[in-house]
């Protein structure tokens, strides 16, 4: 696991510096230092790498579905996995319907709104002209 993730972040530092490219190269574009066909080669490789992140990613985390891997090439669940999904599913409802709701507040904010009332006294009290 600790050379999947070693490799990820490899990955990572790779693309960060082919997007930091990307933009350099975007400004010489758009200045006419270069040809487009740079920055464009700069983004497919970007976008080669972002790939293989996922497929990393996939086989860290077991989800090949969300990151992309073709249907042919999953690997088949566990015996029972779907079940145990939605009994911890369940649980985490029921935790949840019955966690400790917040009290209820009653104070008595008479005082507040007598202060309130008190200011706009003072307020239409000032003579005007």
């Amino acid at each position: 696991m600790e050379a999947l993730r070693a490799a990820f972040r490899e990955l990572r530092a790779i693309a960060t510096s082919l997007d930091r490219s990307t933009h350099a190269l975007t400004q010489a574009v758009d200045a006419g230092l270069c040809p487009s066909e740079h920055r464009d080669t700069a983004c497919e490789a970007g976008d080669l790498v972002r790939v293989e992140m996922r497929r990393v990613v996939a086989v860290m985390t077991g989800s090949f579905d969300y990151w992309g891997l073709p249907d042919a090439e999953c690997p088949d669940a566990a015996p029972g996995a779907a079940e145990r999904a939605a009994a911890a599913i369940r649980v985490a409802e029921k935790r949840w319907k019955n966690r400790p709701r917040a009290a209820v507040r009653t104070e008595d904010t008479s005082r507040q709104r007598g202060w309130r009332d008190a200011w706009w006294t003072r307020i239409e009290a000032v003579p005007v002209g």
